[in-house]
Parts: structure tokens; sequence; C-alpha cells
């Protein structure tokens, strides 16, 4: 389901790169596990004073190793900008995006940040900071006093559709 309609302003969808690089990252804590797992089972003895069964291993690195890969390739991050709204958010758990209506907005700009992390990230200057790559992003202040930094990778086609709804 996509949430773009013949009224929005601006439209992008955002999917994680460099897949080498996720991958690598991932392979750091699915290789401990296995190294315990094949510790465990080699040697007869448990590792950790709270020791998993090798049987609660073997689930853990299945459901980890599947649910982190299938994760790299499926999640994105949705923005639509209408003369509304705007809405924005992750494909996971659900479909659904967060909606700011414009009446909400305390102020809109795109800015250039330094790093703050991928996926979900909460930030003492940021707020809320929804970032799949890369260092620019639309950072919100609402009305109530929270603030929202939404990554992009069309800085400048944002710019345009905020001028087009903040006047």
């Amino acid at each position: 389901m996509t949430h773009k309609t013949a009224t929005s302003i601006f439209f992008e969808i955002q999917q994680f790169k460099k897949h080498w690089f996720w991958q690598l990252l991932l392979l750091a804590p699915f290789t401990y596990f296995c190294g315990v797992l094949v510790y465990q089972l080699y040697t007869g003895e448990y590792v950790g004073d709270h020791p998993a069964g090798n049987f609660d291993l073997t689930l853990l690195l299945l459901f980890y190793g599947s649910f982190a890969y299938l994760a790299l390739f499926y999640v994105k991050l949705t923005t639509v900008i209408s003369s509304d709204k705007i809405s924005y958010g992750w494909n996971i758990p659900t479909n659904g995006l967060n909606k700011i209506k414009v009446e909400d907005i305390a102020s809109c700009e795109v800015v250039k940040y330094r790093f703050v992390g991928y996926g979900y990230r909460i930030s003492l200057k940021y707020g809320i900071v929804y970032n799949v790559w890369g260092n620019k992003g639309l950072f919100i202040k609402k009305t109530n006093g929270k603030k929202v930094l939404i990554g992009t990778q069309n800085p400048e086609s944002l710019a345009e559709a905020i001028k087009a709804i903040i006047k």
C-alpha cells in the first residue's frame, strides 16, 4: 500500500541501501551467538552465569537472523507532504503513517545535521529521529514543543514542498 495521493506535493520512500554494510553489522552478533552455540555443543559446558540451552540458542539464531535479514530488505521510511499535513513513518509494524497537521507546526525547515544514527532514534537536539542514510532532513518543531527529524535523500524537493505548505 502506498500513501501517495493526487494531492501529494512531495512523496519519498527510502530503503536501507548498501546492504553489504548492514550485513557486515549483522554479522557480529550472529557470529557471537554461533560461537557460543558451537562451544557449548563441542565442550558440553554452558557459557555464562545464566546460560541459555543449545535449543534456546538455536531458536535465537534462527529468529534473530531471519528477522534482521528480512528487515534489512523490507523496512522502508515513507514521507508524504500534502497541502494540509506531513505524513511520515516506517512500514513496520503497520503501514500507518504518523501525521502532523500544518496548523500544529511551529517551525519547519530542511537541515543538515551531524550523525544521529540510523532507524528510529531519540535525540536531545532533534527529538524523535527517523533516518535511513545521510545527513539532511526535515526538522519540525510542533506547537506542543515536541520535535521530529525525518531524514531525506531529496532535500531540494522537500524544501520546495515545505515552502508551498508553510505560509
